[in-house]
């Protein structure tokens, strides 16, 4: 329990990610203004101009008694929350897919997220310049924007390594090398993915 654990779960979830190595160009953004028009995200993608983006979030959970199932969008304790759709954007569908069998590859619980209602910061990544490849990986939170938001300890700790191991994955993934195999860094082991070039933009690929 904790004040405005959205946003900052995905602020530590980032923070953690960035002290590892990768294949590629990553920018860790901590973008403002989200809530009053996804402005932070605006200026930083075009600043950034990133092949792929991952959007870490604390989202909204409602499973309380008395609420229909349909209108429970996320619950507490069934592992990080993926987005289809919002009212903010479509998720890209190949994306989506890679983190889907990354999860079940490293035996980690997923939820999809029900309802369609909010939006995050990728709905102004993936129009940014030509278009970007989003899709938002969450943190279920009980009375997001209150002093008193509530998360599940194992979907933090969840959501950290299927970023994680999403990474690990990505160069691959970007080049159409297939999969490979994903190594558990809570047990100290570095993530290693074979890239021989990126091939995006002048040689390098930003994510």
């Amino acid at each position: 329990m904790a004040k405005a654990l959205d946003d900052r779960v995905g602020c530590v979830i980032l923070t953690e990610l960035l002290k590892s190595r990768y294949p590629f160009d990553l920018y860790g953004c901590f973008t403002v203004q989200e809530e009053i028009g996804l402005k932070g995200a605006k200026a930083a993608s075009y600043a950034v101009a990133p092949d792929v983006a991952i959007i870490l979030e604390g989202t909204t959970c409602y499973d309380l008694t008395g609420t229909s199932e349909h209108m429970m969008s996320t619950r507490l304790g069934d592992g990080p929350s993926l987005t289809v759709m919002d009212r903010s954007v479509i998720s890209d569908r190949d994306l989506l897919k890679h983190i889907t069998r990354t999860a079940d590859k490293l035996g980690i619980p997923w939820q999809i997220k029900r309802t369609i209602s909010g939006g995050t910061d990728a709905g102004r990544i993936q129009v940014s310049g030509k278009g970007v490849r989003v899709c938002p990986i969450a943190v279920p939170c009980r009375y997001i924007h209150t002093p008193v938001s509530v998360m599940d300890k194992r979907d933090f700790f969840h959501t950290l390594k299927l970023a994680e191991g999403t990474l690990a994955e990505l160069a691959d993934w970007l080049t159409g090398d297939g999969d490979t195999d994903v190594k558990d860094s809570a047990k100290g082991t570095a993530h290693t993915v074979g890239l021989d070039q990126n091939q995006f933009r002048e040689g390098k690929s930003n994510v």
